[in-house]
């Protein structure tokens, strides 16, 4: 059990050589408050609603003059996303992994080494995809029902209209775009995650506004620490309720693509970045690199990186990349600067 926690339910799975572990629905492990728990195989044993009824126990035990901080993390739709058995024939319009233009990219002589070398995915693993998204889509219904308890727990309370509701994910998931599988890369696909926020105070009259400014997960802490008025002292990343105010504040102009190659996991080099408004521009520490007019390319077809017309734009891109990653990963070779 972490410090600084006064209630503590997560998932306790062996580790798989990919490091994602596996399972997590049926037949699991929990550490609750640092006691190893054992679930079956019922569908009262169903992660997503157990976790669901720890987090709106909390929500009610706790005394409504008493702030609070929730952080649900359920384990859809990660691997073998087992949906429970009223969603087995749940999203009847999902027929599979999106073919978009980026889907099994039929040219990628201009990406580096790492995807230039993949094959097209054979049948039995386009089906294998294919069923993975919709079982993706099925566990996604079982964490929509315990959204809703979560809000209708707050609401009950009489909190909702003080609470401050980030909504997002970890990270994005390629199905074969650019040919790739699971996450890690610096494409759209990848890097790209929901953002919802909700905090009656500033967004209440607001109907669904949007906001392009560019934020990244390093700003909810300091997004949470803000509405709590808590100090922020020392924390990096931006507070978030600036731009739900309509202050508009100063802003970043990029932010920071980073990865550290895991040995034993997948074949790619580590790599810095950048993502503008405009431009995807990530140097690898083989040396290669990859450029793309986003707006214009929005599936990254094109790496425009080796086009001299460009110059200028990968140089500007480059130096702020470099910039922003500091320190490089540890494996990063001393003669690319």
């Amino acid at each position: 059990m972490p410090p600084g926690w006064s209630d503590w339910h997560a998932l306790a799975l062996p580790e798989d050589p990919e490091g994602e572990g596996r399972g997590g629905y049926y037949g699991y492990v929990t550490s609750d408050n640092g006691v190893a728990t054992s679930h079956g195989t019922t569908e009262a044993d169903y992660s997503t609603t157990v976790f669901g009824d720890d987090a709106v126990s909390f929500i009610e035990s706790t005394p409504a003059s008493t702030p609070l901080f929730l952080y649900f993390t359920p384990r859809a739709p990660h691997k073998p996303a087992t949906p429970e058995s009223r969603y087995a024939a749940g999203c009847p319009d999902i027929t599979g992994a999106v073919r978009s233009p980026g889907y099994e990219e039929a040219d990628v002589s201009d990406k580096p080494a790492y995807i230039a070398s993949l094959r097209l995915a054979k049948d039995n693993q386009v089906r294998q995809i294919d069923d993975y998204r919709i079982r993706m889509c099925r566990t996604l219904l079982s964490v929509d029902d315990q959204v809703g308890r979560i809000v209708q727990a707050l609401s009950d309370t009489g909190r909702l209209s003080t609470t401050l509701i980030i909504f997002a994910s970890d990270n994005g998931f390629l199905t074969l775009e650019h040919r790739w599988i699971a996450k890690l890369v610096p494409y759209e696909d990848s890097i790209k995650v929901p953002l919802v926020i909700r905090y009656d105070p500033l967004t209440s009259d607001q109907q669904g506004t949007t906001d392009d400014h560019l934020v990244q997960n390093l700003d909810y802490a300091r997004t949470i620490a803000a509405a709590a008025r808590a100090s922020t002292a020392g924390t990096q990343g931006r507070n978030l309720l600036k731009l739900l105010n309509g202050s508009q504040p100063a802003w970043r102009d990029a932010v920071l693509l980073e990865h550290l190659q895991a040995p034993a996991a997948r074949p790619m080099p580590s790599y810095c970045g950048v993502r503008t408004a405009r431009y995807m521009y990530a140097q690898y520490a083989t040396g290669e690199e990859e450029l793309y007019d986003v707006p214009a390319d929005p599936y990254e077809l094109q790496n425009v990186a080796s086009d001299p017309t460009q110059a200028l734009v990968k140089a500007q891109l480059h130096a702020e990349a470099m910039s922003l990653c500091n320190p490089r990963p540890p494996d990063w070779p001393a003669a690319i600067r």
